[in-house]
């Protein structure tokens, strides 16, 4: 093979895998979680200012290569609330894999973002507050999830004895997760 046709399949096959990846721009009037639970490996959800109710995404499972991006559209403030600082999340992230969450505020809810049973998952430069209890939760045997650059402030807002910030692990010493192996 000459060296033009190796370049031209190599450019090739490169179009062909990034034609998949998609930039899927959310605004306040559409449903970011059904826009989210319908997102393919590879793209990156751009989330445009306003108030979203809160988000639960179950058994996504992406790879290293094409994870899920889910990042605020500009500078400007994007909610995600709870219905209250009393029970649910904001953000529930359940058996998933390779997902960035970045730029966004968590508010009002008993857990800001709470990640069960998944790995891959980085959190990042987020502000999460108004919380029950903690902002971030990482249970139920999680693993690789990295949280950074996040401003985390007024959690136990329901119960103060549970404020903290981020949160490793399960209190509950029963039920079918123990021991809780989070990492």
């Amino acid at each position: 093979m000459t060296a033009l046709k190796i370049f031209l399949m190599i450019v090739t096959f490169g179009i062909f895998q990034t034609a998949h990846a998609r930039i899927i721009i959310v605004n306040p009037v559409n449903d970011l979680n059904s826009i989210l639970n319908n997102a393919a490996g590879g793209d990156t959800v751009l989330v445009k200012p306003g108030t979203y109710k809160n988000v639960s995404l179950s058994n996504k499972k992406y790879s290293e290569e094409n994870p899920l991006v889910v990042r605020a559209f500009d500078s400007k403030t994007v909610y995600i609330s709870g219905d209250t600082i009393s029970r649910g999340c904001s953000l529930e992230i359940i058996g998933c894999s390779y997902i960035v969450i970045e730029g966004l505020t968590f508010i009002n809810s008993m857990w800001g973002i709470y990640a069960k049973s998944s790995d891959h998952i980085i959190i990042r430069n987020n502000e999460i507050y108004k919380t029950g209890q903690e902002a971030v939760h990482i249970g139920r045997s999680s693993r690789y999830i990295d949280v950074s650059g996040n401003k985390i402030h007024n959690t136990g807002q329901f119960n103060s004895k549970w404020a903290e910030g981020i949160y490793v692990g399960s209190g509950s010493y029963s039920g079918a997760n123990f021991p809780d192996n989070s990492e």
